[in-house]
């Protein structure tokens, strides 16, 4: 039997990040909208970032690949102003079209919510820009006024159609992601 977690349970008494430029933490405010999700808010200064979560989660295979991928290939730095970037890097379409079929799934992200520069392609000398965008915007299934193409080629990548990064800027997705990994990689236990 798959295993339920309570996302309300599980961000009980989490705060935010500390922030580059203050230190500063805020404690998240999470609300049962008695649908089935719950909004996740935090007060700050100025406008008052919020986000919609399922409740609970099953956790699938599907969502335990995607959890140790994004702990493998995301980022893992809180220093500077890192501590709000969800960031996924790969050169693997196929994986990176996966691991956003799944946040979508699970309610964490939607494609149709993505805006411009979320997906971000880094490219060696010898590949096309309009190349790159087509094949990122096709295998991702996105739109193609959110990838954005380095304007400076980097003769280090390589591969056939550069390398790609998911890269949000959002304190909430950020964290609320990093408490799941850390509660589902807590709970394993070895064979």
């Amino acid at each position: 039997m798959p295993m339920k977690i309570d996302i309300l349970k599980l961000l009980n008494d989490v705060e935010t990040y500390p922030t580059w430029y203050s230190n500063k933490t805020y404690r998240f405010i999470v609300t049962d909208n008695k649908d089935g999700t719950i909004t996740v808010m935090y007060p700050c200064t100025g406008r008052q970032p919020k986000q919609t979560f399922n409740r609970y989660i099953e956790l699938t295979p599907q969502l335990i690949w995607t959890l140790g991928f994004i702990e493998g290939e995301g980022l893992k730095s809180r220093g500077k102003s890192a501590y709000r970037r969800f960031i996924v890097t790969n050169n693997d379409s196929e994986k990176m079209a996966f691991v956003l079929d799944v946040l979508e799934t699970y309610n964490f992200v939607k494609r149709s919510n993505l805006t411009k520069n979320s997906i971000r392609i880094r490219y060696g000398n010898e590949h096309n820009r309009e190349k790159l965008l087509k094949y990122w915007s096709k295998k991702l299934n996105v739109k193609r006024n959110i990838i954005y193409i380095s304007q400076t080629p980097d003769p280090i990548k390589k591969s056939e159609f550069g390398t790609c990064d998911i890269y949000l800027s959002n304190i909430i997705l950020r964290r609320v992601i990093d408490e799941i990994k850390s509660y589902v990689f807590r709970s394993m236990k070895p064979i």
